[in-house]
């Protein structure tokens, strides 16, 4: 008898407050995910692609964050309901559907930030073969003169 643990109140707000350590974590991560993205040096339409990709990537962080928040705001209300009102039916579903949501959407926060990550490296290989056929070029020249 899952449903009436999972209606209870204090069950509801203690989801709440995880589901603001798991914002709270989330937001340290996108603080630090600028180190883990960092693309190096860069050619200015490079690093003009990168800066618009970076710029997006922090819009819908920014989003994800808002509607983390408003689903603990939910489950706090939504416990602080079923204190007043006893609880009815419904109470553990819209919890645990709220809960699924937060935890859809966490998920969808590290495969931005691996979508990222990954275009990082996209552009410190295009760099890193630039960087290897301008000395190629190098040693042609030094090769074609000596």
């Amino acid at each position: 008898m899952l449903l009436p643990v999972v209606g209870a109140s204090s069950t509801i707000k203690s989801l709440s407050g995880i589901n603001v350590l798991v914002t709270g974590l989330l937001g340290w991560f996108f603080r630090q995910f600028h180190n883990i993205t960092g693309a190096g040096v860069l050619r200015a339409r490079e690093l003009d692609r990168y800066a618009i990709k970076r710029t997006e990537m922090r819009a819908r962080f920014w989003r994800a964050f808002a509607f983390n928040a408003a689903v603990g705001v939910l489950l706090y209300a939504l416990g602080i309901l079923a204190d007043g009102s006893g609880g009815g039916p419904w109470v553990p579903f819209v919890a645990g559907f709220l809960v699924s949501l937060a935890i859809c959407n966490a998920c969808m926060l590290v495969s931005w930030i691996n979508e990222l990550s990954a275009f990082a490296d996209k552009l410190r290989v295009l760099e890193q073969d630039r960087k290897e056929h301008a000395e190629q070029v190098k040693r042609l020249d030094a090769s074609s003169k000596g």
